[in-house]
């Protein structure tokens, strides 16, 4: 995606909303975690060769509300899914009137780490 923005965009939006990009990213990586099949398609991407990850919210305007959908959520997550090492996660999460995206890979490892927090009982 070559309009992706960059941490100097991502940090001159968030100024607006009183949020760290630290904080935004803590709170998508708390988000929704939904296993899509291959060939799935997210505004004009594809995803190819096996599952992959992706976080997608709408009409958030702060992180807290991303934080409030999570807490919602965690009950519809898979538990038991390790990626591939070639697992991505797309995030695209509405502040206000402008849309950030960003694409993180996402090792077993750290995937086990985010399922850990997601999870923690």
């Amino acid at each position: 995606m070559n309009d992706m923005p960059n941490d100097a965009d991502i940090a001159r939006l968030l100024s607006k909303v009183g949020a760290s990009v630290a904080e935004l990213e803590g709170a998508v990586t708390e988000l929704l975690f939904a296993r899509m099949p291959a060939g799935f398609e997210l505004d004009g991407v594809e995803f190819e060769g096996g599952l992959q990850f992706v976080a997608y919210t709408q009409g958030l305007s702060t992180v807290q509300d991303v934080r409030d959908l999570a807490a919602g959520l965690n009950t519809d997550l898979g538990y038991d899914y390790t990626p591939s090492d070639e697992a991505v996660l797309l995030v695209s999460v509405q502040v206000g009137p402008v849309t950030v995206r960003f694409e993180h890979e996402v090792s077993e490892e750290e995937w086990l780490t985010i399922r850990s927090e997601l999870f923690a009982s």
